[in-house]
């Protein structure tokens, strides 16, 4: 791992998560490499999985990936070098992550305010886009005085909403900076 210019501590890591599987595999019988098989790394990722920490938390996932890859990696290693005959970990599927979506701020459907200005110019806006409008403080009658047509914000962009009537010239310029 050296000559591929890996840092020193996760040269050491991935030693001591070795010597975690060694130790593994000799309590199950195994001490060498070619008699090591799909079902032994599969019960050493279950025993991942099942391990606790001293404070009772399990390990995460991205921590018994860490662990697992160095496995990986010294039996493809020892496959390209022809010392053992099948990779034991090439069907080996990987823990993941669960991938939570961001909680929703508000939609143009469930949380629009309508706001009027004293020029009669009504505009749909969502709790964001009443933020970045009012962020300055109220706007005056000087300010609301003239008016633009503005189409639809793009609907991807977080807090976007269309805008269904026509728009102040200053809540446009505060809305789409």
């Amino acid at each position: 791992m050296e000559v591929h210019n890996y840092a020193t501590t996760t040269i050491e890591n991935r030693r001591r998560y070795l010597d975690y599987f060694v130790s593994f595999a000799t309590s199950e019988g195994i001490d060498d490499p070619a008699e090591v098989t799909y079902e032994l790394v599969a019960a050493y990722q279950e025993a991942l999985h099942a391990h606790r920490k001293a404070d009772g938390a399990p390990l995460a996932i991205a921590t018994q990936v860490q662990r697992l890859i160095p496995i990986t990696q010294l039996f493809a290693w020892l496959r390209r070098q022809h010392r053992i005959d099948l990779n034991p970990t090439a069907d080996l599927l990987m823990p993941r992550a669960d991938r939570q979506l961001p909680e929703a701020t508000g939609t143009a459907q469930t949380s629009v305010d309508t706001v009027s200005d004293i020029s009669g110019c009504q505009v749909a806006l969502t709790g964001r886009e009443r933020e970045l409008v009012f962020d300055r403080g109220e706007p005056t009658e000087d300010a609301l005085a003239p008016a633009a047509i503005v189409g639809v914000l793009d609907p991807h962009d977080d807090g976007a909403v269309e805008l269904v009537a026509a728009l102040p010239a200053l809540l446009v310029e505060h809305v789409l900076l």
